[in-house]
């Protein structure tokens, strides 16, 4: 019923033949330590949280009709099936769950091969490169000579006390759970992600460069600027055996004006912050929520590393080192919103007030008979397309430059990345000894 009506949703996969549970990749990569038996059940119930909270919100996004036929018990009598699924088939058929644990890779490998892919990328290479040498040169301009087309406005979130490196670094240490994961509790987080809370800086023309919130109310996507929003969702990165804890800022722009291919409805910028296990920031950084224009800003403790492959990779783009200290200023320019710069603010200055809420209100929101998810069952933002995927279709990348939902975020033209890939920090970077 969920599948017809399609409501599917695309965060995290099912395991072929264990619908009952759902993966993503970051408890994909606790695969070499479930050969514990606590370990491995404890993992069986994070895989089995993730069904939960995904039917529940399958089925809330169902129409009105299909969910009276449900009734009103569907979600009790599921998990009941779920615990007793788990009781039979977790231990002898533990082998068969761990090898089909997997997120599916993002790229079309046919699209690749039409494409004639070692012949395409070089020129898709090319242009990266282009691009990263533009940045570069825009970030070496002192950030008073950076073009301002209309006013400087400011949003943030930030409210209250913040944390310090002391308190942050006890909340990690005392959360941690069978996995070795931090969960700080509600409470917690609300000041975590308080602490460490972006001002957003837009160089504002018109209301496409408004932060907004994504309504279905009328019908139709829109992104309803007198509801400011900053969406803000809790992932993970694992560094030389530690799990580091992220924070997630999300905002969504109307559109993307500039009048060029890459051009259309609905933009939008994720800011991610990752903090070591000191209690400090390890690494910013960000991407569009097309998953493009990834940027690195990491803590200078930290360097690529020497190692990194030169051929068919899109090299990782670090424009500067983060700043001292916090808050942080996001300069974002206008038209293309592409982050120009960041600092840190010394004073805060004055801004208009972002109201926080949970990325994962994204995926049911309210129409005017129902509730649907800002994505589709791919996890991609119809509304969102570009002209750009006519173009750049032999990459392998679904509908290149839609907006995304978290989970699909494929950050690569040329080679691969996923922006929810664990490993990616400790990937790139090393440690200065």
């Amino acid at each position: 019923m969920v599948a017809e009506s399609g409501v599917r949703d695309a965060e995290a996969p099912t395991l072929p033949s264990f619908p009952y549970l759902r993966i993503n990749r970051f408890y994909t990569s606790f695969q070499p330590q479930l050969h514990r038996d606590d370990a491995y059940q404890f993992w069986i119930r994070q895989l089995a949280q993730l069904d939960t909270q995904a039917r529940a919100i399958e089925i809330h996004n169902l129409p009105a009709d299909k969910q009276s036929q449900l009734g009103k018990d569907i979600l009790p009598s599921l998990q009941q099936c779920r615990n007793t699924l788990i009781q039979q088939e977790s231990i002898p058929l533990k082998k068969t769950i761990i090898e089909q644990a997997v997120v599916p890779d993002g790229y079309s490998f046919w699209k690749r091969i039409l494409g004639i892919y070692p012949i395409s990328s070089l020129f898709v290479s090319a242009g990266v490169h282009r691009w990263h040498q533009e940045v570069q040169a825009s970030y070496a301009q002192p950030l008073e000579q950076l073009p301002i087309q209309g006013n400087l406005k400011r949003w943030s979130s930030s409210n209250g006390r913040a944390l310090s490196t002391t308190e942050i670094q006890n909340i990690l240490a005392t959360s941690q759970d069978t996995l070795g994961i931090p969960r700080p509790n509600t409470h917690q987080l609300d000041q975590l992600f308080h602490t460490f809370a972006p001002i957003w800086e837009v160089d504002t023309v018109d209301s496409n460069d408004a932060i907004g919130s994504p309504s279905r109310a009328s019908g139709h996507l829109t992104i309803d600027t007198q509801r400011p929003v900053e969406y803000r969702k809790v992932s993970y990165t694992r560094y030389q055996q530690q799990t580091l804890l992220q924070l997630n800022y999300v905002i969504w722009f109307p559109k993307r004006a500039s009048g060029d291919i890459y051009a259309g409805k609905i933009d939008g910028i994720t800011w991610r912050v990752t903090i070591g296990s000191d209690g400090s920031i390890w690494m910013y950084d960000s991407i569009h929520n097309c998953g493009c224009y990834h940027k690195y800003y990491p803590n200078p403790i930290f360097r690529l590393r020497s190692d990194l492959p030169s051929m068919y990779v899109e090299p990782p783009l670090v424009p500067q080192s983060l700043p001292d200290a916090s808050p942080v200023v996001i300069r974002v320019a206008h038209l293309t919103h592409y982050i120009d710069r960041i600092r840190h603010a010394s004073k805060m200055p004055a801004f208009l007030p972002l109201r926080p809420k949970d990325y994962d209100s994204l995926r049911s929101l309210p129409t005017a008979t129902r509730f649907q998810s800002m994505f589709d069952k791919e996890g991609l933002v119809g509304e969102s397309q570009r002209p750009e995927r006519y173009i750049l279709w032999m990459m392998g990348v679904p509908s290149p430059g839609a907006m995304r939902q978290w989970g699909t975020h494929i950050t690569a033209f040329v080679g691969s990345g996923h922006f929810d890939d664990p490993h990616l920090m400790e990937s790139l970077f090393e440690k200065v000894k």
